[in-house]
């Protein structure tokens, strides 16, 4: 979502991107109109992710998809994992696309240049096998998420676990 809305943005302050896990009653009053506004008073198109849009409350959603009909000017983006639970009046003002997930072959591509832009090279039969054991059977698909796990895990230095707490007793 943040790639094809950098690729329309004008000004970085004429975009927003919130979680609907974090939406609360202020999040469409302040953040969305406050956005939408100032990109309007610079000549832009607001650009609005929200994530996991399907995490809105159903009045939430009712609040939403008031505003997206009051507004025309913007680049509104959603995601969801739930396309059910996504109310349908946002769905139908809404161009959705789905993503299909990625072969372990297809993962491979996608990992090796970020592997090897952090100083890993691995091999790519090694990386396809630790993207199929990642799967059910060879119809599954893998997730962008579980695609970047995977490159974090082997291109992230070793996290150094914190010092245990120093407990003394004082008399």
């Amino acid at each position: 979502a943040k790639i094809i809305a950098k690729e329309r943005l004008g000004n970085d302050a004429s975009m927003i991107e919130i979680n609907g896990a974090e939406w609360d009653a202020k999040t469409l009053k302040n953040k969305l109109e406050g956005t939408y506004n100032l990109a309007a008073s610079l000549g832009d198109k607001a650009v609005i992710i929200i994530n996991e849009v399907d995490r809105l409350t159903t009045n939430d959603q009712t609040c939403l998809r008031a505003f997206m009909d009051a507004r025309k000017r913007m680049l509104l983006i959603m995601t969801t994992n739930y396309h059910g639970n996504v109310d349908g009046g946002i769905v139908d003002r809404s161009d959705p696309y789905h993503m299909d997930g990625f072969t372990p072959q297809q993962a491979v591509s996608i990992a090796k240049p970020i592997l090897l832009a952090n100083g890993q090279d691995f091999d790519d039969d090694k990386l396809k096998e630790l993207f199929e054991i990642r799967t059910y059977d060879e119809n599954d698909k893998l997730s962008l998420r579980q695609i970047g796990r995977i490159i974090d895990g082997l291109a992230l230095p070793e996290q150094q676990k914190p010092n245990p707490p120093d407990f003394r007793v004082i008399n």
